[in-house]
């Protein structure tokens, strides 16, 4: 059923946790709830080192559904071919998407950034004029300390064009440097 479903890597709590130049092929299930690499709400906060990952031609390429205080940064990270490239969620949290590759899949943002913000830095986001728009500010209950940032990223290849706001409740906050 399509509510059934793995993930590749379940990213959960602990200390000075790592995933290094690791891939993920082919993972199914729903993109909303599984991805190839996962990072689910919990208890106690706990980042990660995440460098050098990829995947490919899976359900989701990354799932972050995170309320939390502590700053994630993920480092040259490579997608490509999964339905949703990045599906970066929950109300506001601090992640840094930092180098990296999205081809042939969209990068979904839910979140508002807290107080270090959400940033996507230099990253290409290519469509490969498959996907109506690579980057899109999607629907999200929660309202940012500040914009979430794109800051020297290559938006390309989009069917429709570069980003979207699909969010109902009216123009959330993005800065485009």
């Amino acid at each position: 059923a399509p509510t059934f479903g793995t993930n590749g890597f379940m990213l959960s709590m602990g200390d000075d946790n790592r995933c290094d130049s690791n891939v993920v092929v082919d993972q199914t299930g729903l993109e909303t709830t599984n991805a190839a690499y996962d990072w689910e709400e919990m208890p106690i906060e706990s980042a990660w080192t995440f460098k050098g990952n990829l995947a490919h031609n899976c359900g989701g390429g990354i799932r972050s559904w995170q309320n939390n205080g502590k700053n994630h940064v993920l480092e040259q990270t490579t997608i490509y071919n999964c339905n949703i490239g990045v599906f970066h969620g929950a109300y506001a949290n601090n992640y840094t998407y930092n180098g990296g590759y999205v081809y042939n899949s969209v990068f979904e943002d839910h979140a508002a950034s807290a107080e270090n913000g959400v940033r996507i830095e230099n990253m290409t986001l290519d469509g490969a004029g498959q996907v109506p728009y690579p980057f899109c500010m999607a629907e999200g209950p929660g309202k940012g300390a500040r914009p979430v940032l794109l800051r020297n990223c290559l938006i390309k290849g989009g069917a429709k064009g570069a980003v979207l706001n699909a969010s109902n409740n009216g123009v959330k906050s993005l800065d485009v440097v």
